[in-house]
C-alpha cells in the first residue's frame, strides 16, 4: 500500500522523528516492539522509535485490564466510529480507510493482513487512559514518568 510506514523506515518516513516529535506525545508500542526486526536490521521497533527521538511509553500497548485483544480493539473503534467519537477523514487517511475496508472474517475470526495503520490506531485507543489535556502536556516528561502519565482528566 502506497504511503505506508514500514518497520525500519522511521528515519526515511519522518526524518528521524522530526515530523512528529513536535506533537509532544508519548508513543505506545506493540506487544512485539522489543523483538528485533528484519526490516530494522535487527533493531527492535521500540528502540528505532526512541532513537528517532520519540518519547516512548515504558509499557507496551494494552487495555487497562492488561489484555491485547484485536477483536476488542477493532470493535471499540467501530463502536466509536458509529457514535461519532472516532473520526477518520478522507484525504490524508485514505490508507487507513482502505485497510479498514479490507478487514474480513474467516471461520469467524478477523483476518489481520496489511493492517499497519489500523494496528497503530488500535494501540493508541488501547492506551487512551494515558491521554493528557493540553494543561497536562505542559508538565515535563520527568513529571509524567513519575506519575505514570496520569495527570488531569483523560479522554
Amino acid at each position: 500500500m502506497e504511503g505506508r510506514i514500514r518497520t525500519g523506515d522511521i528515519d526515511n518516513i519522518c526524518g528521524g522523528g522530526e515530523a512528529v516529535r513536535h506533537w509532544r506525545l508519548r508513543w505506545a508500542w506493540p506487544h512485539d516492539g522489543r523483538n528485533a526486526t528484519l526490516a530494522g536490521a535487527g533493531v527492535p521497533l521500540m528502540k528505532q522509535y526512541a532513537d528517532a527521538g520519540l518519547d516512548m511509553m515504558l509499557e507496551k500497548a494494552t487495555f487497562e485490564d492488561g489484555g491485547m485483544s484485536v477483536e476488542a480493539g477493532v470493535q471499540m473503534m467501530h463502536d466509536r466510529m458509529r457514535g461519532g467519537r472516532w473520526k477518520v477523514f478522507r484525504g490524508q487517511n485514505d490508507g487507513w480507510l482502505e485497510e479498514y475496508g479490507l478487514y474480513y472474517r474467516k471461520d469467524g475470526l478477523l483476518v489481520k493482513e496489511n493492517d499497519d495503520a489500523l494496528s497503530a490506531s488500535r494501540y493508541a485507543l488501547m492506551m487512551r487512559r494515558h491521554g493528557l489535556t493540553d494543561r497536562g502536556r505542559a508538565r515535563t516528561g520527568s513529571d509524567l514518568r513519575r506519575s505514570g502519565g496520569r495527570i488531569g482528566p483523560t479522554w
